[in-house]
């Protein structure tokens, strides 16, 4: 799967209904993945995952406080072995 289908940059005008539809999923999966309360308050220039894999994979994830924007970073479960 290509960074570009994964990812999804808001436009003037969109809603995550219309996003929802147009890539085959819905508000709800969106308003999940991305850690989105309300899913009426997007703003253009805001990045968001279409995906799960897009934030998780088969990793963990956890919510990066602080940032503009809800973020999702992935952490592996695996540990490092000497």
């Amino acid at each position: 799967m290509s960074q570009t289908s994964l990812f999804y940059t808001i436009k003037k005008g969109d809603t995550l209904g219309n996003i929802a539809r147009q890539n085959g999923t819905t508000v709800e999966e969106l308003s999940k993945i991305n850690g989105i309360k309300n899913p009426d308050r997007i703003e253009a220039g805001q990045q968001i995952a279409l995906k799960a894999e897009a934030v998780c994979g088969v990793a963990s994830c956890l919510t990066v406080i602080g940032t503009p924007y809800p973020v999702r970073a992935c952490f592996s479960n695996t540990v490092a072995r000497r």
